[in-house]
């Protein structure tokens, strides 16, 4: 009499589906907003209220002078120095240190 035995049933590991399905997703959406989807015009992204931005943006663009004579303009605090150079390097540049 001939021993039969039953082969156990091979279960799917769904670890690799998951991670495999995840990574097709993420690949997939970002694939459509980098190429597919329509950039957003600054229009829809600045508030209303900048109107007047505008106009003196066109003023300083024709004048610079007429923005910094500005009273506004010369309120302003100047909060963080400008940079300095510093030293830059050695005077010998092939001398040990």
């Amino acid at each position: 009499m001939a021993i039969v035995l039953n082969e156990g049933e091979k279960k799917l590991n769904w670890f690799p589906v998951a991670v495999g399905g995840f990574s097709l997703a993420f690949v997939g959406v970002a694939v459509y907003f980098l190429f597919l989807a329509s950039t957003p015009f600054i229009e829809k992204i600045v508030p209303v209220g900048t109107e007047p931005v505008v106009g003196l943006i066109e003023i300083a663009d024709n004048d610079p002078t007429l923005l910094l004579n500005d009273p506004v303009f010369l309120s302003l605090k100047q909060y963080i120095p400008n940079p300095d150079v510093g030293t830059l390097g050695k005077a010998d540049p092939f001398l040990t240190f």
